[in-house]
């Protein structure tokens, strides 16, 4: 299973939370550099025989790998209506199988990189399993997981695998929503009134 894993990604071992949940398993595991054969070597000794997923880790520290998470069906039409984005550029995508639920993965500018955030849009649909759908743009200290997903026992699988499709540029219009804000600093003396 780790042979699979793409190149150039930064990995860490996960395993099942609270409630179904999907946590990071690895202590400090933003600033982890661990690529498929770490993680192969990590799978063999006991600790990671206690993760029962893997992620991978987002951001610069991956090659600038952005993450669009669409948690819901609601998420596509958000796009439609907040970014008028008919369809993503086609590039590696992988689901856990759940109706409308999948995450498509594309590449930053270097010179972008360091002016984003994470974001997330909530469509205000509420979805089958009782939670609100959302549109997540997930960058730099997130992580996406793959493997057993624990609400639905199934396998994570890949719709287009980066060895089969080329990770696409991330669209504009997205890198724009993810821009932190910078704001000038207030003079000192409109603090003091």
């Amino acid at each position: 299973e780790t042979a699979a894993l793409p190149v150039g990604w930064n990995f860490l071992l996960c395993k099942e939370g609270p409630d179904k949940t999907k946590m990071a398993f690895q202590k400090g595991w933003p600033d982890l550099r661990q690529d498929a054969a770490k993680i192969a070597e990590l799978l063999g000794q006991p600790i990671g025989r206690q993760a029962s997923m893997i992620g991978v880790i987002l951001g610069e520290v991956s090659g600038g790998l952005l993450a669009v998470d669409h948690d819901g069906e609601s998420a596509s039409e958000l796009l439609r209506s907040k970014f008028r984005i008919e369809r993503l550029p086609t590039t590696a995508t992988i689901t856990s199988g759940k109706p409308g639920r999948f995450c498509s993965f594309y590449r930053v500018p270097t010179a972008e990189a360091g002016s984003l955030k994470h974001i997330s849009f909530p469509t205000g649909v509420t979805g089958p399993d009782g939670k609100e759908e959302a549109l997540e743009l997930r960058w730099t200290g997130q992580q996406i997981v793959a493997g057993i997903h624990p609400e639905t026992g199934n396998s994570y699988q890949w719709l287009s695998h980066p060895q089969d499709c080329e990770i696409a540029e991330a669209p504009a219009v997205l890198l724009k929503a993810m821009r932190k804000e910078h704001r000038p600093a207030a003079p000192l003396l409109d603090i003091i009134k």
